[in-house]
This record gives structure tokens, sequence and C-alpha cells, in this order.
């Protein structure tokens, strides 16, 4: 086909080329079709934005829902456990005598504690010439030589010490341990002390396992109670209570009370707090054997680290504890 623009004769006489009609309509035709086609990209481009946008905050609102989720699974399993934990410490409500509630478990729990009682009762009456020995002056370098010359048999006469002092909690801890220490060394007093310690965890653990929070409430003094909450309500159960066994000056007695009724199984128990005792104890063994040796600066410089740690960890204990609890 030939394309070739048709020659005009203008009004000179001269002869010209005009362009072609039909090409001219072509290429303006193009020019309006591309011209749409630019504009609604630039339309679009806000929209593609506004749904990216939108497509981001649908995705932090779907999270943020997920979070309040968990959030609310959360508070209800802690007011579950907060339920559990009042149930076992407070009386069932009941129009019944108090007799009449009582079933067979509730009869063999006060059996068995009555029979505790009365046994803690007959070993006190036993021993306590000597711990009156133990206060009076002089009485500890006397007890001690009594011992050491028992023989093995001393090594058990100190260990129902042990025993004892976490299990009735009337005799100091730092008596026996600085005994201990005096009559067998540093690490056989340790030895001796942390061997009670397990005995007496794992003895106490199975009979509040057996007896309960009843038990618990008559072993213990009142405002040790409320402790048990913050026991419950941890969760870095484990930790809480190897800090709080490692701290000197703490009642680790009445803890010893408190954690079997979190649920911990006594495997975990026992060793956490055992090992979580070590320190102190070889600390107040080091020092009592160091006095026995005459080292008197050395001695007195662990007393006095082990004074202030516990000074500092009973004004404080209510924040350590609460370092611990579920957030």
């Amino acid at each position: 086909m030939n394309n070739a623009q048709p020659n005009t004769v203008n009004s000179g006489g001269q002869v010209s080329n005009a362009p072609h009609p039909t090409t001219s309509s072509a290429s303006t035709q193009r020019m309006d079709a591309s011209a749409p086609s630019s504009g609604m990209s630039a339309e679009r481009a806000p929209q593609r934005a506004a749904e990216a946008s939108a497509s981001s905050t649908g995705r932090l609102r779907l999270k943020g829902a997920e979070l309040r989720e968990d959030l609310h699974v959360k508070r209800e399993e802690l007011h579950e456990r907060r339920e559990e934990l009042e149930e076992r410490l407070d009386q069932p409500v009941s129009t019944k005598p108090r007799w009449a509630r009582l079933t067979k478990a509730d009869v063999f729990k006060l059996a068995g504690l009555g029979a505790f009682f009365v046994l803690m009762i007959v070993v006190c009456i036993l021993i306590w010439p000597v711990v009156m020995e133990l206060t009076a002056p002089g009485g500890l370098e006397r007890v001690t030589e009594q011992v050491r010359n028992a023989g093995p048999a001393g090594v058990l006469i100190l260990l129902g010490f042990q025993f004892l002092q976490i299990v009735v909690a009337f005799i100091p801890g730092e008596v026996v341990q600085v005994a201990a220490g005096m009559m067998y060394g540093t690490w056989g007093g340790a030895a001796i002390v942390l061997a009670g310690c397990v005995i007496s965890s794992a003895f106490i653990y199975f009979v509040v396992s057996k007896l309960g929070a009843p038990f618990v409430q008559a072993m213990i003094p009142e405002k040790w109670m409320s402790k048990l909450r913050d026991f419950d309500e941890s969760d870095k159960l484990d930790v809480m209570v190897f800090v709080l066994f490692l701290i000197p000056g703490l009642p680790k007695d009445v803890f010893t009370y408190l954690v079997p009724l979190t649920g911990m199984r006594m495997r975990d128990f026992v060793l956490l707090s055992n090992i979580g005792r070590i320190p102190g104890v070889v600390m107040s063994t080091m020092a009592a054997n160091g006095l026995m040796q005459g080292n008197w600066v050395q001695s007195i410089a662990l007393f006095a680290a082990c004074a202030v740690i516990a000074i500092v960890a009973i004004l404080f204990h209510d924040k350590i504890m609460k370092v611990f609890k579920r957030k």
C-alpha cells in the first residue's frame, strides 16, 4: 500500500506536501489512549498504599487480639489457682456441726497430728536439759566435749539435733552448725548438718503431704501463712526456693513447711533447698573451726559477713519474694 502523502497546489501555483488526514488522526488516538492509562496508574497508587496500610493495621489488630486472648487465659489460670489455694486454706462452709463434717481422711489427719505433737513433746522434755546447757555460759563447749567423747554415737547425736532443729524449730540453726564445725571441722561438720537437713526436709514434706494445711497452720506463725500465696503465684518456683534457702537469715524452717503445699515434687524440693543451704552451712562450720584453730580474724570476718547478709535479707525479704511473682 502506498503511504505517500498527496501533493497540493497552493494559490501561488507551487506544489506542497499536505499531511494525510488519516495518519494524523491515528497518532492523536494513540496519544489519547495512553493518557488515561497513565492517569489510572496515578490514581491507583494512593489506593494501593491505603490497601497496604489497611493490611498492616489488620495484622496488628489480629496480633493484639491474640495477645489479649493469651492474657485472658493466663488471668483465668491465675484465678483458678487462687481459688484452689483458698479452698486448701479455708474451712468449707456448712450448716452441719464440725464433728459431723469430718471424713475418714480428716480423722486420720487429726490422729497423725496429735501423735506428732505428743512425740515432739516427749522429745522436747527429754532433750530440754541439753538445750538449757547449750544456752548457759560455757554450755556449748561442755556439750561439744560430751558429744565428741561419745565417739561414733556423737555423729548420731549431732544428726538428731539438726533434725529436731528444723522439725521443731526451737533451736537456732546456727548453734548446731557452730557445734558441728567445732567438733568435726569445716567439711565433716558441714556434711553432718546437711545430712540432717536432707532427712528433716524429706520428713516434713511427707508429713505435710499427709496432714495438709491445718498441720502447717499449727506449726508456723499465722503471719507466715500469707507467704504461701507468694510461693503458689510464682512461675519461677524452683529458682525462688533455691534463692530463699541460699540467703542467710531468712526463715528456712518456715519455708520448709510451706513449700510442700505448693505441689512441688519432694525430690526437687529436697535437692534445691539443701543445695541452697550449702554456702551458709559451710561458712558457719568454717568460722567455728577457725575459732578452734585460733584463727580469730577469719572467723570474725565470716560471722560478720553472715550477719550483714542476714540483716539485709530480713529487712527486704518481702521484696525478694515479690521478684519471683508471676507477672
